[in-house]
């Protein structure tokens, strides 16, 4: 209806709520297109970069005739840049643009930064003749944000079903260097591959000599806890080629126990602030209800741990996410905690644990932008935000957490 329309617009152009904005856009069909194009750009040009990433997303579920109208308006230039890599996405996919494939392939040379370059190759996933360039960044780049990317792109292919068949050996090919790469991502995403129910005619295939030694090679590079995800996929991949579920399964054992006299000084309303590139956030821990996950935290912040790192993960209006070492959320270190799982709700400025399961939390952390009861009873809760909430919601990908500060 024409109110509805209308409604729509005025509140993407007048809202100033990012997370209002972010669900807007998520809630959007094509039919919305016509009332919505002029907030489309404004959003995609705009500095809030969460809000043009869920603009973008809402361009994929365009029909057609609306798609095309698009790329007829829009500036590319004026896009920011995970924004832009989504949008490229689409136009390789659907061939819009001039050249897209051309001018992603030259974004990818060209970028320095390295996220920046890892939304360019995971927008490689949108067509098949793609599958080289992909096959080739696996096997060149050894940043890890790279190569995660490339199989992220490559199970974007898988997933849009359709193989063609002459692209399947190549595939193959691909995911089983994604187990010779020996690389925590690149395993974990090509087992998931394996058992990919569209690749069910190519278990024959994956049944080869050559593929299994390379599978059996990348899990006898793998150790608990650190490796838990990984070994849990690969595990899970190995017992569907054979038919025969390991006698095993894989748990992290207990090997972490609380440093009771590290908490000894902590009071249960102690203070952490977080200074990132875009500005500070306090926390307040809770220590009554996570003592292992607080003792593990500030032992970590002991030895500057975090000073540095990067925030590889954001999903607008849900977390942020940060902490791990090799920058692209398979990291961890080497010991596990368990879970403590509190009576706490996730509202907003929650902070979490990260976690492949119970008891394999670490180092890696998330804060919610909004209340995510779902995560309750799953996920531990080990402090909340007091302060520069409105910092958390300006976070991207990339942004650096300078360090961390104590406040007894």
């Amino acid at each position: 209806a024409p109110g509805v329309g209308n409604n729509l617009a005025q509140l993407l152009a007048d809202e100033p709520d990012s997370n209002v904005k972010v669900a807007a856009w998520g809630s959007l069909q094509s039919p919305h297109y016509g009332w919505v194009q002029q907030q489309l750009l404004e959003a995609l040009y705009g500095e809030d970069v969460n809000v043009a990433n869920a603009a973008s997303r809402y361009v994929a579920r365009l029909d057609t005739a609306n798609m095309s109208r698009f790329f007829g308006r829009v500036a590319m230039e004026k896009v920011c840049a995970s924004a832009r890599a989504n949008l490229l996405g689409l136009a390789v996919e659907y061939d819009y643009l001039d050249a897209p494939v051309q001018t992603l392939a030259a974004f990818i040379k060209t970028s320095n930064d390295r996220y920046v370059k890892a939304a360019y190759v995971n927008a490689l996933g949108g067509r098949w003749e793609q599958l080289t360039l992909i096959a080739s960044l696996l096997e060149e780049e050894t940043d890890p944000a790279i190569t995660t990317a490339a199989m992220n792109a490559l199970s974007k292919l898988v997933n849009g079903g359709n193989i063609p068949h002459r692209f399947q050996s190549k595939l193959v090919e691909v995911i089983q260097l994604g187990f010779e790469k020996q690389d925590l991502a690149t395993v974990a995403l090509a087992s998931g591959l394996v058992t990919h129910p569209d690749l069910d005619s190519l278990v024959p295939t994956f049944q080869s000599d050559d593929f299994r030694a390379a599978m059996q090679a990348a899990y006898d590079n793998l150790e608990l806890p650190q490796d838990v995800e990984t070994l849990m996929a690969l595990q899970s991949a190995m017992d569907y080629l054979t038919g025969v579920q390991s006698a095993e399964s894989v748990v992290n054992p207990f090997n972490h126990p609380i440093n009771w006299d590290r908490l000894a000084d902590v009071r249960d309303d102690m203070r952490v602030v977080l200074s990132t590139s875009k500005g500070d956030i306090e926390w307040q821990l809770q220590v009554n209800e996570a003592p292992g996950s607080v003792e593990s935290f500030l032992t970590l912040v002991d030895s500057g741990y975090y000073n540095g790192k990067t925030l590889h993960r954001v999903v607008p209006n849900f977390v942020v996410q940060g902490g791990c070492p090799r920058g692209d959320g398979f990291g961890g270190q080497d010991y596990s905690i368990r879970s403590e799982f509190a009576p706490l709700k996730y509202t907003t400025g929650a902070v979490g644990l990260a976690s492949a399961g119970k008891d394999t939390e670490s180092c890696q952390w998330f804060i919610t932008h909004s209340p995510t009861p779902h995560l309750e009873g799953r996920y531990t809760i080990f402090a909340y935000v007091t302060r520069g909430q409105e910092v958390v919601q300006q976070l991207e990908v990339g942004d650096v957490i300078e360090n961390v500060t104590l406040f007894p």
